[in-house]
C-alpha cells in the first residue's frame, strides 16, 4: 500500500511540475533582424538560431565488376513430330442448353405471398406513423450559443491574461529627409505604439521597461529596436477549462433541465384536466 501512494505521490508531482513550468519565448528585432527561442524548463523547442552542421560527405562506394556471363552454347532440342501435332483435333464446344420450365404455383405459395405482402404494408403504415422528431429552431440555436459564450467569457478572459509579455523593450528612431514628412511619421508612429500597448495590456498582461519613440530629421532610414519575453503557464489552461466546465454545467445545464421538467408537468396536468372535463 505505501509503495503504491508513493508512486501516486510521484505521479502527482510530475503532472504539477509539467503544469507550473511556464513556456518561454524571446523575441528580437534589431537592424532587420528577427531573432527567437521558445523554450520548456531550459529545452529549446523551436529557435532561429540555426546551427550550421558541417555536411557528411557521403563515401562513394566502389563499384563492383559484375562477372561476366559465361555464354553457354545449348543445343537446341529436336523439333517435335509434326505428326502428333498435326493429329490433334479441335473439340466442338458443347453447348449445353436448360430447360427451365416454370411449376405452377401452388396455393401454399400464394397465400405465403399474401402474408408477405400484407406485413410489408403493415411495416410501411409503422413507419409513416412515426413523428420525425423536431429540429432545434434558429431562436434554440442562438440560446444554445449565447449559453457556452457566457460560460466561457472569464475562462478565456484567464487565458488571456495568462499570456504575461515582460521586459517590453521599444526603441524607434523615424527619419526622413523631409521634416514635415518626418513629423507627420513621428505622429503616426506614437499613436500606434501607445495605444498598441494600452489594447495589449487590456487583453494580455503587458510590463514594458523602456518604451521611447524619437524623431531625427535629414536621415533617409528608421531604425527599429523591438525585443521582449513572453511566458505562459500549461497550468492556467487547465483551469480555464476545468472553471468553464463548472460554470456550464451548474449555471446553464442544470437550470435548464429543470424547466424542461417543470413545462413536462404543466403539459401533463393540462392534459389530465382536459381528461376529466371529457
Amino acid at each position: 500500500m505505501k509503495i503504491f501512494l508513493i508512486i501516486l505521490a510521484i505521479i502527482f508531482g510530475l503532472i504539477a511540475l509539467i503544469l507550473i513550468i511556464p513556456v518561454k519565448a524571446k523575441f528580437s528585432y534589431k537592424g532587420g533582424k528577427i531573432l527567437y527561442v521558445v523554450k520548456y524548463a531550459f529545452y529549446p523547442i523551436i529557435s532561429s538560431e540555426k546551427k550550421d552542421k558541417p555536411k557528411k560527405e557521403k563515401k562513394k562506394k566502389p563499384k563492383k565488376n559484375k562477372p561476366e556471363k559465361i555464354k553457354k552454347n545449348k543445343k537446341k532440342k529436336e523439333k517435335k513430330k509434326s505428326g502428333i501435332n498435326e493429329d490433334k483435333s479441335d473439340k466442338p464446344h458443347s453447348i449445353s442448353t436448360e430447360n427451365t420450365e416454370q411449376k405452377p404455383k401452388t396455393e401454399e405459395n400464394t397465400v405465403s405471398d399474401k402474408k408477405d405482402e400484407n406485413s410489408k404494408e403493415e411495416k410501411s403504415d409503422e413507419k409513416s406513423s412515426d413523428k420525425p422528431k423536431k429540429k432545434k429552431s434558429i431562436s434554440e440555436k442562438i440560446e444554445f450559443f449565447l449559453d457556452i459564450w457566457n460560460a466561457a467569457k472569464k475562462p478565456v478572459r484567464k487565458i488571456f491574461k495568462g499570456f504575461k509579455f515582460t521586459k517590453v523593450h521599444i526603441d524607434i528612431k523615424v527619419s526622413d529627409e523631409d521634416a514635415y514628412d518626418c513629423a507627420l511619421k513621428y505622429g503616426r508612429m506614437c499613436f500606434a505604439v501607445y495605444n498598441g500597448l494600452e489594447l495589449a495590456n487590456e487583453i494580455f498582461t503587458v510590463k514594458p521597461e523602456h518604451i521611447k519613440v524619437y524623431c531625427v530629421f535629414a536621415e533617409e532610414k528608421s531604425e527599429y529596436d523591438i525585443s521582449f519575453t513572453a511566458r505562459f503557464r500549461l497550468g492556467t489552461a487547465v483551469g480555464a477549462g476545468i472553471m468553464f466546465l463548472l460554470t456550464y454545467y451548474f449555471k446553464i445545464h442544470r437550470p435548464n433541465k429543470k424547466k424542461l421538467k417543470n413545462k413536462k408537468s404543466q403539459k401533463r396536468k393540462i392534459k389530465a384536466s382536459v381528461r376529466k372535463t371529457a
